[in-house]
């Protein structure tokens, strides 16, 4: 049985040898600049790919018929945080994600 650790590397390989492939090998050999810009790409990619989940998020949660229930007490004291399996739930119930 894999876990989401074993999956998440698994995908990191085929990701290593896809572009190892299509680049022949050439990032290992590109300036540490350059990887640094291209890093900087997705991690902006990465956020802007993260705001449109969460606006999708908000949507499902504005057709919620009842209040979603916050978790616990934790470290995030904020009326966004929520209990996941209520939001799925919902989501199912309510809308196509």
């Amino acid at each position: 049985m894999h876990s989401d650790a074993d999956t998440f590397f698994k995908r990191i390989k085929e990701r290593l040898d896809a572009g190892g492939i299509e680049y022949e090998n050439r990032s290992f050999s590109k300036p540490l600049e350059t990887l640094l810009v291209e890093i900087e790409e997705e991690i902006v990619d990465t956020a802007a790919w993260s705001f449109i989940a969460w606006t999708r998020l908000r949507a499902i949660m504005r057709k919620l018929p009842e209040e979603p229930r916050r978790v616990g007490s934790g470290a995030a004291q904020s009326d966004e945080v929520y209990d996941v399996q209520h939001i799925r739930q919902a989501a199912r119930r309510h809308t196509k994600v």
